[in-house]
This record gives structure tokens, C-alpha cells and sequence, in this order.
């Protein structure tokens, strides 16, 4: 993966950020934006465990039925996050 034209950037590797020299920042990746976005439904579920703690626990083992298993279908799973934003 080229990010700029100057810098080659390992495919398939563990980082969620990569150092970007020129500029002393980093640059993100979909693995960091992957795991943000699971931090923010696992807060969302927090949250409405305090309100609504069934609709929490019933949306949760939907996602994931067992410790072994999970949703796997993309349709599926982002129907459950709409569930899960529209629970507030």
C-alpha cells in the first residue's frame, strides 16, 4: 500500500497506525477504524444495558450467539447496529 507516493507501506501487517517521517504524525488504517468502530458498539450496548438491559443482552447474542461463533454477514450484522442505534 502507497499512502503518498513516497512511502511503501507493508500489506497485511499487525499495525493500526503507521509513522508518516515527513510530517511527525501517523497515518490511520482500516484496521484502526475496524476496531474503533467495535469500541463504539461495545459502548452503545454498555449504555443501553442501563437502560434497557434485555434489548442489550438479546442484541449482544445476536452478534454473538456463542464464543465461537458470531454474525459473519455484513447485511446482518449492520442490521443490528441499526437496531442498536435505534434502541435510544
Amino acid at each position: 500500500m502507497i499512502n503518498d507516493n513516497t512511502t511503501l507501506l507493508p500489506a497485511g501487517d499487525n499495525a493500526v497506525i503507521y509513522p508518516v517521517p515527513a510530517t511527525g504524525g501517523v497515518l490511520g488504517s482500516v484496521r484502526l477504524e475496524a476496531m474503533r468502530e467495535g469500541i463504539e458498539d461495545y459502548e452503545l450496548l454498555r449504555a443501553l444495558s442501563k437502560k434497557n438491559p434485555r434489548a442489550s443482552r438479546e442484541l449482544a447474542q445476536a452478534a454473538i450467539p456463542h464464543m465461537n461463533d458470531y454474525v459473519r454477514d455484513v447485511k446482518v450484522f449492520r442490521e443490528l447496529q441499526r437496531r442498536l442505534l435505534e434502541a435510544f
